[in-house]
């Protein structure tokens, strides 16, 4: 089963947004499927590099489009991104080192901290963001 389904109530109504978390998704759940199947650590590393790429290339286009529509807690919403951009970061190096022993409380950090972020961070900036589309 899937750590983290995909849902209506994850959807910010933003085509590129919603897409791009829908891989993100992706991601978090083929890390817990590999952690709890016990895949090599060749494999659960590949998807900790491409989660690492991916969240960055995501919150380029994520902050461009906030940025781009005059939103006016953007700074403070790329700091949040900031952090976790961080975070993910150190999961890689924790990677490279071979130290992927709290994998199974790795994907679930993943999982709150990206739901949560969605479900209500994401939510603030919407209104400005589709305002600007209408």
């Amino acid at each position: 089963m899937a750590l983290i389904e995909w849902t209506a109530a994850l959807e910010t109504g933003i085509k590129v947004i919603d897409e791009e978390h829908k891989e993100l998704v992706s991601m978090i759940n083929d890390l817990h499927s590999a952690g709890a199947s016990k895949a090599g650590a060749e494999e659960t590393r590949r998807i900790v590099y491409e989660l690492d790429r991916y969240v960055k290339t995501h919150f380029v286009v994520e902050e461009e489009i906030m940025r781009t529509a005059g939103y006016d807690k953007y700074l403070d919403h790329k700091a949040l991104h900031d952090e976790f951009r961080a975070r993910v970061s150190r999961l890689k190096q924790d990677a490279e080192a071979g130290e992927l022993e709290m994998m199974g409380a790795i994907t679930q950090f993943l999982k709150r901290w990206f739901t949560q972020h969605i479900l209500y961070v994401d939510r603030d900036y919407i209104e400005t963001v589709l305002g600007k589309k209408k």
